[in-house]
C-alpha cells in the first residue's frame, strides 16, 4: 500500500521571509500609532477651542463677579482678541453661538461679557478684585474689619454712576483677564477689538479712549517703556446709544478719530430704525475726517428696522461686513507678541 503524503500549497517559509514579515508588522504598528496620535491631537486641538468660562473668573475691582464666555484663539500668541458687549437689558446670549464661532474660525479669541446688572452679572460683591488694592490701600485694608457683601446689582436698579463703572471697572477687569491670557501667550492683547450694541457700543468707545490714555510703566527710557494700554485697534458699533448717563460721546469721538492712533471704527444701523433718529450717522460724521482717516471709518446702513445685536440676523450681510472689517483692521496689523509685564524688579532673562 502506497503511503499518502500531505503536501502544502505554499512554499516553505525561510528565515528571511520571517524577518520580512516581522518588519512589515512593525511598520504597520508604527503607522497605526501615528494615525491614532494625529487623530488624538486633532481631537485635543478641537477640545482646546471649545467655549469655556474664563479662568480665573473675571471680578471687578470692587468685587463684582462678571459672567462671561471665552472662545480661545487657534493662533495663540499671534491671535487677536474680540470683546462682545450687549445692549441695555441684554446679555452675552444675544450674540448666539454661531457669530462668536465664526470670529474664532477667523483666528480671533472671543470674550462675550455680561455687563454689571445684566445676565448673570447680577450677584453680590464677593470681595476685592485682583487689582483692587495696592500699596498703602492694601495696608489700610488689612487693618479694616471684613464688611458684608453689598446688595446685588440688578439692571432694574442701576444708578447713573453704574454706567461709567462699566468702563472703569467692568472693562478694566475684562482687560486684566486678557492680560493674563496674553502673558500665557494664548493671544496678542495689542490686537484688540470691541463689538458693542447699544450701550455696549457706548461703553466700547469710552473704554477705547481710556485704554489709549493709559500711561506706560516707568520701567525704561522714553520709547522703550512697557505699555499698559493702547491696545484697542478696532471698534464695531451697532446702533450706539448716545444718551447713556455719564458717558457723553462727542469728546470721546474726537479723541479716537486722531490719525496718529490709527483706530478703525465701523458704525452700523438699520435705515428703518425709528429710534435711532439719525444718531448713528451723526456719530460717523463726527468721527470721519476726509482725506485723513476716511479709509478707517465706515458707515454701514442696512435695509432693516432692527437694532443692536438683531442686525446680525442671517438675512443681513452684517456678519460678513464685520468679519471683513476685522480682517483688514485687526488681523493684518503688524504687531508681534511681547512681554507686557512691567520690567521693574524683574530679573533680566539669561
Amino acid at each position: 500500500m502506497t503511503g499518502f503524503r500531505c503536501t502544502s500549497m505554499f512554499p516553505p517559509v525561510t528565515r528571511n521571509a520571517v524577518r520580512f514579515l516581522g518588519g512589515l508588522v512593525v511598520v504597520c504598528v508604527v503607522l497605526l500609532t501615528q494615525v491614532a496620535t494625529r487623530s488624538q491631537a486633532k481631537e485635543d486641538d478641537s477640545e482646546s477651542l471649545l467655549p469655556l468660562a474664563p479662568n480665573p473668573p473675571i471680578v471687578t475691582r470692587e468685587g463684582l463677579p462678571l459672567s462671561a464666555m471665552y472662545w480661545p484663539s487657534k493662533l495663540k500668541a499671534q491671535g487677536s482678541v474680540v470683546v462682545l458687549l450687549h445692549g441695555l437689558n441684554g446679555n452675552q446670549l444675544d450674540w448666539g453661538q454661531d457669530f462668536p464661532k465664526k470670529l474664532q474660525d477667523q483666528g480671533h479669541a472671543v470674550i462675550a461679557v455680561d455687563l454689571r446688572g445684566h445676565g448673570q452679572s447680577t450677584g453680590k460683591m464677593v470681595g476685592m478684585g485682583n487689582d483692587a488694592v495696592e500699596g498703602k490701600a492694601k495696608a489700610k485694608a488689612s487693618k479694616t474689619k471684613a464688611r458684608p457683601p453689598k446688595a446685588a446689582v440688578e439692571a432694574t436698579s442701576l444708578k447713573a454712576r453704574d454706567y461709567p463703572l462699566m468702563v472703569t471697572s467692568d472693562m478694566k477687569a475684562v482687560k486684566n483677564f486678557i492680560f493674563l491670557e496674553h502673558q500665557k501667550q494664548h493671544l496678542n492683547m495689542n490686537k484688540m477689538a470691541i463689538i458693542g450694541a447699544g450701550i455696549g457700543a457706548t461703553v466700547a468707545l469710552h473704554f477705547a479712549e481710556l485704554d489709549w490714555n493709559e500711561p506706560p510703566f516707568e520701567d525704561g527710557p522714553e520709547g522703550n517703556k512697557t505699555p499698559r494700554g493702547q491696545d484697542v485697534r478696532a471698534l464695531v458699533l451697532l446702533t450706539p446709544d448716545a444718551d447713556v448717563a455719564g458717558l457723553p460721546l462727542p469728546e470721546t469721538i474726537k479723541t479716537l478719530r486722531v490719525p496718529l492712533l490709527q483706530v478703525a471704527i465701523m458704525f452700523a444701523v438699520g435705515n428703518k430704525d425709528k429710534l435711532d433718529k439719525g444718531q448713528t450717522k451723526k456719530l460717523y460724521e463726527q468721527a470721519v475726517t476726509p482725506d485723513v482717516n476716511k479709509n478707517r471709518m465706515y458707515l454701514q446702513e442696512y435695509n432693516s428696522a432692527d437694532r443692536g445685536c438683531r442686525l446680525l440676523a442671517n438675512n443681513l450681510p452684517t456678519q460678513q461686513h464685520i468679519i471683513k472689517f476685522l480682517d483688514t483692521h485687526l488681523s493684518k496689523i503688524n504687531s508681534e507678541w511681547r512681554d507686557r509685564e512691567s520690567k521693574v524688579g524683574k530679573k533680566p532673562a539669561k
